[in-house]
């Protein structure tokens, strides 16, 4: 009995991430153990549970059947373990957290900094990039994203807002003629963001509103990437605040048309509804909370 609720459980995670390969990087197992653990269940079922090929398995229709009942079993189990995680007076477990690499100057930092010594026995995993990775696939328990969430399974958190501000070097602007309206921008050289898909559009008093249009002069996926070619005088970015402000308060930068506004942009805390470390990441996004809340506060 025991190896066959072993052998569901694995199931379920090759449905999750497409593949034996991902399931076997998820559990922490190679790919051989997954493929025999799957293997064995479906024999002792005498049905075929996925279609495979060489790059992804789908499920059949006899592992649709069985992936509902696998799911409430690991759900069921994850729900009495994260109970006693949430309830310990130490708390010890492992955090794989996903972050854009922007928040490295933001005072996310310094929270996280304080759960760690707070926390001795909860190890943190912090993989910095701009690219939105698949939590089941790359192996993340908690996610923390900025910009608008699309719809999605996973469980989400709004942490904080973060202003943007539209800004330049300081060489750059000196250049170049006074600014009154966005689209005094379109002849001025733009340093884009690959990843966001949206275009900028500042807004005025009102219902005022401009998209930008600038000449790309520059196309980068990594936003501290885009603040040193801002510094370097290559020209003008769409930056959060925190990346910014010391270098607006030495004149390094310029803020651009302060009379107009960027979007801020929403940092969200996002998991799996279903992870086996629900509790750690509970735990951790209640901190964060706590702290980011009391920033704006005082």
């Amino acid at each position: 009995m025991i190896e066959s609720l072993r052998a569901m459980a694995i199931f379920a995670r090759v449905a999750e991430s497409g593949s034996f390969r991902g399931a076997a990087k998820t559990l922490g197992v190679s790919a051989s153990v997954v493929s025999h653990q799957v293997s064995a269940l479906e024999a002792q079922l005498g049905v075929p549970l996925f279609y495979r090929s060489t790059r992804k398995v789908t499920l059949t229709e006899q592992g649709k059947l069985l992936l509902s009942p696998a799911k409430e079993m690991i759900e069921a189990a994850q729900a009495g373990l994260a109970h006693f995680v949430e309830n310990a007076d130490a708390p010890v477990g492992k955090l794989n957290v996903s972050l854009p690499a922007v928040l490295t100057s933001h005072a996310i930092m310094d929270h996280l900094a304080t759960f760690a010594v707070t926390h001795p026995a909860i190890a943190l995993s912090l993989r910095f990039t701009d690219v939105r990775e698949g939590l089941i696939q790359s192996g993340l328990d908690l996610a923390i994203r900025m910009g608008q969430m699309p719809g999605s399974a996973l469980s989400q958190r709004q942490l904080t807002i973060e202003p943007r501000y539209l800004v330049a070097g300081r060489n750059y602007v000196a250049g170049r003629d006074r600014l009154s309206h966005p689209t005094d921008l379109n002849n001025w050289d733009f340093i884009h963001f690959s990843p966001r898909l949206s275009p900028l559009v500042l807004r005025g008093e009102g219902s005022t509103s401009s998209t930008l249009s600038g000449r790309i002069k520059v196309s980068v996926d990594n936003s501290q990437a885009m603040h040193r070619m801002a510094l370097a005088d290559v020209g003008f970015a769409a930056l959060p605040l925190a990346m910014v402000k010391s270098d607006l308060q030495s004149g390094a930068l310029v803020h651009l048309l302060p009379d107009w506004s960027l979007q801020s942009l929403p940092i969200t805390a996002v998991w799996p509804s279903n992870s086996t470390r629900n509790g750690l990441a509970t735990r951790l996004i209640d901190f964060l909370v706590d702290k980011l809340r009391n920033d704006v506060q005082n």
